[in-house]
C-alpha cells in the first residue's frame, strides 16, 4: 500500500489569518479532469467537514474561484489538458494572494517542471494517496498542523 507522500513548504502564516480559519466555513475547490478522482477527493473532504465545490478543468475552476471568493482551498490534479493544475495554481494566486494550493499528482516532476520549490501555502500530494493523508496534507497546508483546531479554540 502506498501512503503517498505530502510535501509542505510552511511560512510563517499570520494569526490572524488562522483565527478566520477557525471561525469561518471550510471551504475547497477540487480541480480534476477525472471524473472519478473528482468525486473521491470531494467525498474524503466533505468526511473532513468541508465545503466542497468541484470543476472538471482550469477553465471552470477559474468561474468558481471568481463567483465564490470564500474559497479558502484549491485541490488541484496537476496532469490535466489545456491549461495544467500548476498553471491554475499561478492564475490563482495573482487573483487571490491568500489561496492556499495543494497540488495532487501521480508525476511530483510535473510540479518542478518550472520551478525548484513551491511558493508558500503551497504542497503537493503524491497519488495516490490515502484518505488520511489527504487529510493531514490539507490541515497541514491549511492550519500549520495535522489536527484541525475546533472552531472554538483562539488561535
Amino acid at each position: 500500500m502506498h501512503f503517498g507522500r505530502v510535501e509542505v513548504w510552511r511560512s510563517s502564516a499570520s494569526r490572524r489569518t488562522l483565527r478566520t480559519v477557525g471561525r469561518s466555513r471550510l471551504i475547497v475547490l477540487v480541480v480534476d479532469d477525472e471524473p472519478g478522482m473528482r468525486v473521491l477527493t470531494r467525498r474524503l473532504l466533505e468526511r473532513e467537514q468541508w465545503e466542497v465545490y468541484e470543476a472538471a478543468d482550469a477553465y471552470e475552476a477559474l468561474r468558481v474561484l471568481d463567483e465564490h471568493p470564500d474559497v479558502l482551498l484549491l485541490v488541484s490534479d496537476v496532469n490535466m489538458p489545456d491549461i495544467s493544475g500548476v498553471r491554475l495554481g499561478a492564475i490563482a494566486r495573482r487573483r487571490r494572494a491568500d489561496i492556499k494550493i495543494l497540488y495532487m499528482t501521480g508525476f511530483p516532476d510535473l510540479v518542478f517542471a518550472d520551478q525548484s520549490s513551491l511558493p508558500e501555502h503551497e504542497a503537493y500530494i503524491e497519488k495516490p494517496f490515502t484518505p488520511k493523508g489527504l487529510s493531514e496534507a490539507v490541515s497541514l497546508l491549511v492550519f500549520g498542523t495535522i489536527v484541525r483546531p475546533p472552531d472554538d479554540v483562539d488561535l
